[in-house]
This record gives C-alpha cells, structure tokens and sequence, in this order.
C-alpha cells in the first residue's frame, strides 16, 4: 500500500474525516489514464503555507501569531491540494469545494510529526543525513547536498532553515522515495529540542558543525549546549551507512561522545580523521586542503563561499560524500555549484559599496569568525573595511563577556578596519570600554532611522560586514542604503516640464 493514501495519512494521525469528506473527489483537475481511467489525486508531501502549495500536496492548518491557516483552506483546494488536515473545523471558512477530503486531528504539530516519523521508514534505501551545531547548519546541509550531488546522487535538503519541530517534519515530508540522499537540518533553543527531533528523523549519518555559545539563555553553559547537540548522535539508524561526525578540537564535545562508536573528527589537530589542513582566500570563495588519511591522497577542494570557517563546513560535506562512495573530482565538480543561503556572508554591491551581509544570526564564535573574513577579504583601493556589529542575544548571564570578548577580537587584525558601528544596548555598552583604534560609531536604540544613520557614514569602494542576531535585523543598513543608491540615481526632472 502506498504510503500517501488519505486512509494511511488518517491511521497514522489517529485523525477522523469529515463526513462530507468523498475520498474519491478530485482537488486536481482530474486526468484520464492510457486505459482512460480517471483516478483520484495521490496526495504526496506536504504544505502549511497555501500560496507555495503544489498540487497533490496535503494542507496542514496550523494557528500561527499573526494567522489561522483554516481560512485558507479553500485556496488550498482551489491550488490543488488533496486533502487538508485540520484542528478546528468549525473555523474552516470559506469553506471548500462540496466533498473535499478534510482530516481533523487534536494537535496538527503533533500529527506532523507522526507523519514525518512513519515517513521515514519508507525512505529505507534513502541516505539520511542530520545536521546540527551553534553556527554554520543552513550551510553545511547545502555543502553536502552539492557534494553529494557531484556524484549523480539525487536528494532532498530543506529550502530555508527548516530546523525545528515544523520545519524538519516538512523536510522529511517533501522527500521522496526514489531520493539517493536527504539532508535535515536540526535545531534547538531548548533542553530537549535535539532530542525529540532526533527521533524522528534517525538519520544514517549525524553532523555536529560546532558547539558555541548560541541559546546559552536557554541551554545554561557551553557544557549544555554540547549535550543538547550530542543528543543527535544517540539515534541513528544502525547498519554499515552509520557514521557520527563532530569537529576537532572541541573539548565540550569530548566528554559528551566517550564510548560512543563510528564516530570520526573533521577539522584540525592530532585527533582529526579528516585533517583540514591550509585554507586560502580567492577572489570567489575559500580553497582547501583535506591532507592525507590512510585512504585518501591529500587533495585541494574549493567552494564559493567566504570565511574559512566555511572551510570547515565544507570539510565535513567532504567526509560524508567520500563516505557515500562519491569520488574526490565529482565531490569538487559537486562544490564547485553550492550557494549560500540568503544572510550568511551573502555578498553584493550597492552602489560602489561591497556589502556582505551575515546578519541572519550571531554568537561570539560566529561573530570572531565573520569579523576574521572581513579582515582577510581584499578591497578596493581607498575604501575601508567596515564591521556594523549588532546584540548577540539569547546569552543570559554571559551576554555582557560575550560582548566585550567579540569587541576585544577586534584588535587582533590591527589596522584592518577603519570603522566599527556597535549597534544594541549591549554591543554599544561593550564599545565604550574597548579602547578600539578604528572610528566609532555607537547606536543604542537601533530603529530604521539608526540605519539611515549608519548608511550614511559608508563611503564608496567600502567593504561592509552587517552581523547580529535575528531580533537586531541588521539587513536595515542595507535597505537604507539601497533607498539612498535609488535615490541618487533617479532620474532630476526638468524645471521646465519639458524633457530633457
């Protein structure tokens, strides 16, 4: 029995159907076969959001903060979905078309979830790979996916940062069973959190990108952080595919995986399975070198991405196409294609301004690592290397150290940039006390008008880092700045009324 049929969706969510519910209604134009047979829409995937959905794909309703996704349940079925699932059926309205399948279930998440997890089970010849880590995830899902592409090999990553208990139930979901590979990636801010998904996804393989201080409000220390993240290592699917990655050095890990088997270390020092060895900076990404292990020549590899941090990211997608069978030429034709996700050291030029913008998220390890790319990163003759720093959030009790330690990395590039704008209560408390060479500018209370402050300090032939955390939306001096470009080169209209 296929797995998409609306009675296995409704066994294995425990949910009842409507009574109005003709599960041989057709939500899709209906299509005659070769023996012009018309046959019902075989549900396959799933959806939340109505605009983005594809037809076949089943409608989940969830109630969000700004939205109840029950009065889009019409606009689902108009799109072509082959069946709704929802908590709340008298909130359904407009109501759909006469007879289209509607599943009611006490806890939609919950039934995404269970979904998800049997799901899983039919991907038995897919490779499963989870990926998790304080920094670096979004990247690393889409380094591997590329290598693993460079092989031929097909497969599934998520779109966005789809890392949480709707995103990665949706992942799974959107696979399918033909796929050679499915990456997820898996998040936390909570004790638990790894845990739980972990469950459902019990990959084939496992990835710690980094253990930082991300979420420490919530996860209490670095210590807790690296326990919230070894969780993901407890589930993976026995057999001869298994394999647990983590980086070397990092000691808050190491207490965490004593005992712990098939496990190897990428990155650098003695302890390393997959050595990282010299990084260089191109003018279009990061070239690296993976040295010699008892079954590998050493071999170079680049990607087209900045910061050699993402070097590391990229050294762990090395390990696990190697680990699938894919060899080193394709691994690198695989690299060579990878893009980055939108704000983690997204590059682009407003005006004559180099803007690199990092500012999905931030904690001190990210930021040391954004401000050393900076540093490294070759400019235009008379612009400035520029770092717009925003709050870190989520630290708790260590955000004021935190914030002074990032600020104090600073002084390890001398002369490397030539303004600093510390943006947020904390990154500017921090500043008044750093004693930094380079021209400051400090903004407390960071609002659009802030940003338009900041835009106008930049000068052309500028290189700009944009970093802080999510809450900050550091993003908001670039759109400054593209108001002020725009601005500046529309076109003056003539005094006389005539055209010019």
């Amino acid at each position: 029995m296929s797995f998409w049929t609306i009675e296995n969706i409704a066994r294995i969510t425990g949910g009842t159907l409507l009574a109005s519910t003709d599960t041989t209604a057709r939500a899709v134009a209906p299509r005659p076969d070769a023996r012009g047979v018309v046959a019902p829409p075989v549900p396959f995937g799933v959806c939340i959001d109505s605009r983005s959905l594809q037809p076949a794909q089943i409608f989940i309703a969830l109630k969000g903060e700004h939205a109840d996704a029950h009065r889009f349940i019409a606009q689902a079925a108009a799109r072509g979905a082959s069946l709704a699932i929802v908590s709340s059926p008298a909130a359904i309205t407009p109501a759909p078309p006469p007879g289209f399948p509607i599943l009611v279930v006490p806890d939609p998440v919950a039934a995404l979830a269970r979904l998800a997890s049997a799901y899983r089970d039919a991907l038995s010849c897919t490779l499963v790979i989870a990926v998790t880590g304080s920094a670096g995830k979004t990247t690393t899902t889409r380094l591997i996916a590329a290598a693993l592409s460079g092989g031929g090999l097909t497969g599934t990553h998520p779109a966005k940062s789809f890392n949480n208990a709707i995103g990665v139930p949706l992942t799974i979901l959107n696979a399918r069973e033909g796929d050679d590979f499915l990456v997820c990636e898996v998040g936390t801010s909570a004790p638990g959190e790894i845990d739980a998904l972990a469950r459902i996804v019990r990959p084939d393989i496992a990835v710690i990108t980094s253990i930082g201080r991300a979420h420490c409000e919530f996860l209490g220390s670095v210590e807790g952080v690296a326990r919230e993240k070894s969780a993901l290592l407890r589930h993976l699917r026995p057999g001869p595919r298994s394999l647990r990655l983590i980086p070397a050095p990092c000691e808050p890990l190491e207490s965490c995986v004593l005992g712990v088997s098939g496990l190897a270390r990428f990155g650098r020092g003695d302890r390393a399975d997959i050595p990282l060895g010299r990084v260089e900076m191109t003018p279009d990404g990061v070239r690296f070198q993976i040295d010699a292990t008892p079954t590998h020549p050493l071999a170079w590899f680049a990607i087209p991405m900045l910061g050699e941090h993402n070097a590391m990211n990229a050294a762990a997608a090395v390990a696990i196409a190697r680990h699938a069978g894919v060899g080193d030429d394709h691994i690198r034709r695989g690299l060579s294609t990878a893009k980055g996700a939108a704000m983690r050291l997204e590059r682009r030029r407003i005006g004559d301004i180099d803007i690199i913008n990092d500012a999905y998220n931030a904690n001190p390890e990210s930021m040391r690592a954004a401000i050393a790319t900076l540093a490294a990163l070759s400019i235009t003759p008379g612009g400035r290397r520029v770092l717009i720093l925003g709050d870190m959030l989520e630290l708790g009790e260590q955000s004021a150290a935190a914030h002074a330690e990032v600020l104090a990395a600073i002084a390890q590039h001398p002369g490397a940039f030539g303004l600093i704008v510390a943006v947020g209560h904390a990154m500017a408390h921090a500043a008044q006390h750093a004693g930094l060479e380079a021209s400051l500018a400090i903004e407390p209370a960071f609002d659009d008008a802030a940003a338009d402050r900041i835009a106008a300090l930049l000068r052309p032939a500028d290189a700009v880092l944009l970093k802080g955390s999510r809450g900050m939306r550091a993003e908001r001096v670039a759109h400054a700045l593209e108001r002020t470009t725009t601005l500046a080169r529309s076109p003056v209209p003539s005094q006389s009324g005539l055209p010019e």
